[in-house]
């Protein structure tokens, strides 16, 4: 099973938990804002239009 935690000098993987994840922060990285189309260029998703898409996209992820 993939460990909880990796840690090297200069990196910190953690799993990501509610706890960990402020949606309502991490909705303004994934709304559709001013710089939405060159950071969404290379992702596998469309921006989130509200904070509940990012909420059900942080759950799918648990």
């Amino acid at each position: 099973m993939f460990p909880e935690q990796i840690e090297t000098e200069q990196l910190r993987l953690e799993r990501i938990s509610y706890d960990l994840v402020d949606v309502f922060a991490l909705h303004e990285l994934y709304r559709d804002g001013d710089d939405a189309a060159e950071m969404f260029t290379y992702w596998d998703s469309p921006p989130h239009q509200t904070v509940k898409e990012t909420y059900d996209y942080v759950s799918e992820l648990l």
